[in-house]
């Protein structure tokens, strides 16, 4: 999967009420969002909070192009950012 300079970001938010590793995380997210794959004209993003556990926190995942969701996925801890993320917030090159 290449993303391009066209590629525009669809962004959905999930909360998770706890996740003790990447795994389990990953399964949250898919069992919240029934994950779809990205094809390269549309990054599926998804923010996401976990309210408990190890991994409590927010992070970013970047969906590849299988639908379902797994930790081989790009998963990204996101630290002092507030409020909602948006398509705008994410440039591909």
């Amino acid at each position: 999967l290449t993303f391009t300079a066209g590629t525009v970001a669809n962004v959905t938010a999930v909360s998770v009420a706890t996740a003790a590793d990447f795994t389990a995380l990953a399964a949250a997210v898919q069992a919240a969002s029934a994950g779809v794959a990205s094809p390269a004209a549309t990054a599926q993003v998804y923010d996401v909070t976990v309210t408990a556990g190890d991994l409590a926190g927010r992070y970013v995942i970047v969906n590849d192009d299988t639908a379902a969701i797994a930790a081989t996925d790009t998963i990204i801890a996101l630290t002092g950012a507030t409020g909602t993320l948006h398509a705008s917030d994410f440039a591909f090159a």
